[in-house]
């Protein structure tokens, strides 16, 4: 069965929350970040040895340049085909507006 988990986890790339969520204790380790997926090549995800140097720089307002929300999927049962752009950071500023209700 497989398995997505998103969110607002209010954890940065490196966090606790974010290591547990890739460590082996849970889920046996298997979920994956899909903006860390689709953001780099097969060979930079195994060179980068689980680092966090794919997730995107700012994914909230208010909080500062931070990323906070994340995408967690099981490889094993989907793949990441695409990502919708994420704002730049001015435009998170102005969220909320007319077509975006949220950061999230």
């Amino acid at each position: 069965l497989g398995l997505i988990i998103a969110g607002d986890f209010n954890c940065v790339p490196g966090g606790d929350t974010y290591q547990f969520i890739k460590s082996d204790q849970f889920q046996q380790g298997r979920l994956r970040s899909s903006y860390d997926t689709y953001s780099c090549t097969e060979e930079q995800r195994q060179t980068s040895q689980g680092s966090f140097e794919f997730e995107p720089k700012q994914t909230t307002s208010g909080k500062g340049a931070v990323t906070v929300d994340y995408i967690w999927y099981d490889p094993k049962s989907f793949q990441v085909s695409s990502l919708l752009p994420l704002p730049t950071p001015e435009q998170i500023s102005l969220i909320p507006n007319q077509t975006q209700g949220s950061d999230h």
